[in-house]
């Protein structure tokens, strides 16, 4: 008998940048620097990205915080990438975390469904918010498998 492939959600998540980050200012972008991501070994088809942030001033509404993913295609590598010019850059995945609210409190911003090649990645993250990210924001990714059964 014939089985099925499925979707499986692996069982924890990975910090690509964890809360002792410093605050990033509004037009930059800085590495998430707790840990890369490695795919090459993980396998994972689907993923999705969570940033946790706040701000201290209200952010402009409507505007998204960008997350830039750089493969090194030789397993050892990374493409170049640029702080200073990041959305000109068409070598990388770019994941928008949706837009932000108006408000200083604490925001959770999701990507979900973006597929990755079987490589390792750095990811970087670029504050288009209109203010500074509070210190301690973090990065973790989710990732999804296909199990067959």
């Amino acid at each position: 008998m014939a089985g099925t492939i499925k979707a499986q959600q692996q069982s924890a998540s990975t910090t690509l940048q964890d809360g002792t980050s410093s605050a990033l200012a509004n037009g930059a972008v800085v590495a998430a620097a707790t840990s890369n991501w490695d795919n090459s070994s993980n396998l994972c088809f689907v993923s999705g990205f969570e940033l946790n942030t706040g701000f201290s001033v209200s952010p402009t509404v409507g505007v998204g915080i960008e997350l830039y993913l750089v493969p090194a295609l030789d397993g050892t590598n990374f493409g170049a990438f640029d702080t200073s010019t990041p959305n000109v850059q068409l070598t990388t995945f770019t994941i928008t975390f949706g837009v932000v609210f108006s408000q200083t409190a604490a925001q959770r911003l999701v990507a979900t469904g973006i597929a990755l090649m079987a490589r390792l990645y750095k990811a970087y993250v670029y504050n288009k918010s209109g203010q500074s990210m509070a210190a301690g924001w973090t990065v973790k990714i989710f990732t999804d498998y296909a199990q067959y059964t």
